[in-house]
């Protein structure tokens, strides 16, 4: 799976130090603005993930889980949203 190979090639995280935080940054997936063209939707919908962008937020939950993520503060975009689900 696609999760698999991205682990596979991910570097080793180790530990954090005592007193210190790994922060993780991530992008929102592929949504319908991100589409060239981009489709004949209203707002709010092209502000939606793609099936492809669901699957590369599914992929990035998959390296994320077991990492003691502590927190996830997302933007108010419907993309964002639906990548922090």
């Amino acid at each position: 799976s696609l999760l698999s190979l991205l682990l596979a090639a991910a570097p080793a995280l180790g530990p954090v130090p005592a007193d210190t935080m790994r922060v993780f940054l991530v992008r929102h997936g592929q949504a319908y603005s991100n589409l060239d063209p981009e489709p004949d939707l209203p707002p709010d919908e092209l502000d939606r993930l793609t099936d492809l962008g669901r699957g590369q937020s599914r992929v990035a939950a998959g390296f994320l889980k077991g990492q003691g993520v502590a927190a996830i503060l997302v933007s108010p975009a419907g993309r964002g949203r639906d990548t922090a689900e």
